[in-house]
């Protein structure tokens, strides 16, 4: 109220009328703007489908709490840190559903599952609760979660989309996403080239000096010149002179990135 009288003398001390005409038209028509195409959709009940489409991937689980995840379709192929991963979940109702609504866990985890985004409603943007859901009824809940990445170095990744209904329950798959950098690092000549297209671009001990029986980190940058194509990627770790071969047991290492060779694009680096 105070901002408002506040508004309404600053307009009266406007010294040509049609200027506070049109300051009160402007604010109508917003007000209007949003009545009709703003809050409609927002706030609008998912649809009752008669069936999951053909290009949702079909999941078929259970839960404890009375609902079964029949498909999901993860709209967002690609995305970068502080971006929205929409996906569409199909849902369907049964007669032994909890008398109180569950709230939805959509989680986003990338390397090491580590959790890089999630969100927590009810469905329907909490307008729309499954205790009010028409008994055998499939609807297609849409909802998101914002990747959420403070370490440059944790992208790019193959991040795994997942649900869950309760908090310390496991988390169910329903797809995944491709999480980018927002700026590819700039490509540098590279040390050496291995297979095709994939260039190490640059290396580092940590430590540089080691007694025997300790570890060793080495950390690489790696960039590739064109797409190393879907195949995951292993890595080949071998500790000795090089003039004399491997001096050590050989060590098998998985980049540890959850993504395969796809998701680095031509020019790209990763470290």
């Amino acid at each position: 109220m105070p901002l408002a009288l506040g508004a309404a003398y600053g307009l009266s001390r406007w010294p040509r009328p049609w200027l506070q005409r049109a300051a009160v038209a402007l604010a109508l028509a917003t007000s209007v703007y949003c009545l009709v195409a703003v809050i409609p959709p927002t706030f609008a009940r998912p649809p009752v489908v008669a069936a999951v489409p053909a290009e949702a991937a079909p999941l078929d689980v259970d839960f404890a709490e009375g609902l079964e995840l029949l498909g999901a379709r993860v709209e967002t192929a690609e995305a970068r840190p502080g971006d929205w991963v929409w996906a569409t979940l199909y849902w369907r109702g049964g007669s032994d559903r909890a008398a109180v609504a569950p709230l939805v866990h959509l989680e986003l985890f990338g390397r090491g599952f580590e959790r890089i985004g999630n969100v927590v409603a009810y469905h329907g943007r909490g307008g729309w609760p499954a205790e009010l859901w028409p008994a055998g009824g499939i609807v297609a809940d849409r909802i998101a979660a914002q990747v959420r990445l403070d370490d440059p170095a944790a992208v790019p990744v193959e991040a795994r989309l997942a649900v869950k209904l309760d908090e310390d329950a496991d988390a169910q798959d329903v797809g995944v996403v491709k999480v980018v950098p927002a700026a590819w690092p700039a490509t540098v000549a590279p040390l050496a080239t291995l297979g095709e297209g994939i260039e190490l671009a640059g290396t580092r001990l940590t430590p540089t000096t080691a007694a025997p029986g300790e570890s060793v980190a080495v950390h690489m940058r790696w960039q590739v010149d064109a797409p190393p194509g879907p195949a995951d990627l292993h890595l080949f770790v071998h500790l000795g002179d090089p003039s004399a071969g491997a001096a050590g047991p050989e060590r098998r290492a998985s980049d540890g990135w959850g993504v395969p060779g796809a998701p680095m694009g031509g020019g790209r680096g990763v470290q």
